[in-house]
């Protein structure tokens, strides 16, 4: 079965050094939203276990289903879609695909403003969603005022920086449907404690993003809103059930964006498109207010680099 579309890359040398040249990498070129040439096609991912029974079922999940798709009515793929440039200022949108502590180092110096970058985050949404289908609602009026309110010198370890929450966490007055039509239109009263604080720590909230219903599989694509697609391949899948916002990271709508891992709703997404994904232990980060204590979820984003992941974990 072929899940994923990454790059070949040579041998990977020993851990401290691949760290090192990812993080030089990821400064100093911008990661492209298609590489054209060979390609690594995973076929068997039913070998190992991501954790336990859970685990187990995820990869059989994974090895028996079909996600090489026809063009959908949901994810038009018209060449016109296809844009292998930004659609806005190269100043903004080129931060778009760099780290997220870069960024906000960016708009603490005064060099860029938040607003800018909220307008570029929007702008290649719109240019790319219709096509990866990864964003399934937005927030514009208010992540726009909220950006405004953000002035350069401002400490906050990611002020400024626009991102995305996956639909299954709340953010006051957004639809909450966890990827399901059972849940209608319902509307979440208060923000999650990882929308909190995430926008405590300075981060502007755009929208959210794709899921399966209730996180449940490894792949994106529930019947209410359609299939995310991989921006590598858009014939393949981002991965699950965080595709829809590995799919944002990786098509340069947003520097980083949330998601949440049980079997591997993170690290599965992070595979297929390219990223750093990781689950922190359980209990370390809240799931309030609907739960005291999660058993198996855990809370975290897809980032670009480590030193994002080990930063926004902070």
């Amino acid at each position: 079965v072929q899940t994923c579309a990454l790059p070949i890359y040579p041998a990977v040398p020993a851990l401290p050094q691949r760290v090192v040249q990812i993080e030089r990498r990821a400064a100093a070129e911008p990661v492209p939203v298609r590489r054209a040439g060979r390609q690594r096609r995973i076929r068997d991912v039913s070998d190992g276990n991501v954790g336990g029974t859970v685990g187990e079922w995820h990869n059989l999940i994974l090895a028996f289903q079909p996600v090489t798709r026809e063009a959908s009515r949901y994810a038009p793929r018209a060449a016109a879609n296809r844009r292998d440039e930004f659609p806005v200022p190269a100043a903004a949108a080129s931060l778009l695909v760099q780290p997220a502590t870069a960024v906000a180092a960016e708009v603490r110096a005064g060099t860029v403003t938040s607003r800018e970058l909220v307008e570029a985050a929007l702008e290649r949404i719109e240019a790319r969603n219709p096509e990866l289908n990864a964003v399934i609602q937005l927030d514009a009026d208010r992540a726009l005022a909220a950006a405004d309110a953000v002035q350069p010198g401002d400490e906050r370890p990611f002020a400024g920086v626009p991102t995305l929450i996956k639909e299954n966490r709340g953010v006051a007055g957004l639809r909450l449907s966890y990827g399901a039509e059972l849940m209608g239109d319902f509307r979440a009263q208060v923000d999650h404690n990882v929308t909190r604080r995430l926008k405590a720590a300075g981060m502007i909230v755009v929208g959210q993003t794709n899921l399966p219903e209730y996180g449940i599989v490894p792949v994106t694509e529930p019947q209410r809103f359609g299939p995310s697609r991989n921006p590598w391949d858009p014939d393949r899948t981002p991965g699950g059930s965080s595709g829809g916002a590995s799919a944002a990271v990786a098509g340069g709508m947003v520097p980083v964006a949330h998601g949440n891992d049980g079997g591997g709703s993170i690290r599965i997404p992070a595979a297929c498109c390219g990223l750093v994904g990781l689950k922190p232990s359980r209990g370390r980060v809240s799931v309030a207010p609907e739960l005291g204590e999660s058993f198996l979820v855990a809370d975290g984003m897809l980032t670009r680099t480590v030193a994002d992941t080990a930063a926004l974990l902070d």
